[in-house]
């Protein structure tokens, strides 16, 4: 009985993470289509620029979370609300002069190998600068992003949190 319980726990954990994996990529791959969606009439390469160091920051997002959860000590100790250990985060600055020069920019990087921290700079990359960069243009017509676009874009940032904390939960929970 007790090898048989240990083995459907297992199953059950592993079903749990790989629903709970599913979800993190899922509501990150949705961010990235609804900043392509709904920046697609911007045409600037500011709003080019904006596009790439979205994904970019994505990209860095998943790849962190990735690392995070791999990790056993490090994920219970953020799990916990324990510090952080320094890591490196990918310069986006250095992708924003070879697809498009923007005066001012704000380049996401992060300091930690927590991605809440990437999730925050995102999320204010996300609700600012989006309106810097997809602005009215009396000549073209273009107008800004509409305000509940870019709640949206904030509501699967979101998700993506939850979905997230509830891997962290899981990776950091003993084996029964």
């Amino acid at each position: 009985y007790l090898g048989v319980s240990k083995v459907n726990l297992a199953y059950q954990r592993y079903i749990t993470a790989q629903t709970g994996c599913g979800h993190v990529m899922m509501t990150l791959r949705e961010l990235n289509q609804l900043a392509i969606t709904v920046t697609e009439q911007y045409t600037s390469p500011a709003a080019t620029a904006w596009r790439c160091q979205t994904k970019d920051a994505i990209v860095q997002l998943i790849h962190e979370t990735v690392a995070v959860l791999r990790d056993e000590r490090h994920s219970a100790a953020l799990a916990r609300n324990v510090g952080h250990r320094t890591g490196v985060g990918i310069d986006l600055s250095s992708k924003i002069g070879t697809r498009g020069s923007v005066q001012g920019a704000r380049v996401i990087t992060s300091g930690s190998d927590d991605p809440m921290v990437l999730v925050h700079s995102l999320r204010s990359h996300l609700y600012t600068e989006s309106d810097r960069v997809c602005r009215k243009n009396d000549e073209t017509g273009e107008v800004k992003i509409e305000l509940f676009e870019r709640c949206k874009m904030i509501d699967q940032l979101h998700e993506f949190t939850v979905s997230y904390r509830n891997l962290l939960r899981l990776a950091s929970s003993p084996l029964p």
